[in-house]
């Protein structure tokens, strides 16, 4: 198998990961922030307010963890499988 064909498949594991945090994982961290933050909460520095903090959330686990998870399954996968040609 080719380091191509490698790098692929760890994307595709680490996308996979990432959905099942989003599917799993997610709705747990955004029940925890209502919970345990305050209802007048605001961030000390930005000054954002629960629903930007739960928006922000959000997007960090539907955007950015597939784009991150999947390029360090890709690099990990070529890492060790990927060198034993």
């Amino acid at each position: 198998m080719g380091s191509l064909t490698v790098g692929f498949l760890g994307a595709a594991v680490g996308v996979l990961f990432a959905l099942f945090g989003n599917a799993v994982v997610l709705p747990y961290v955004l029940r925890q922030q209502d919970q345990r933050l305050a209802a007048n909460y605001r961030a000390p520095v930005l000054g954002w307010d629960k629903q930007m903090l739960g928006s922000l959330t959000r997007l960090v686990y539907r955007f950015l963890m597939p784009v991150i998870f999947g390029f360090v399954g890709a690099v990990a996968a070529v890492q060790i499988f990927g060198g034993a040609e």
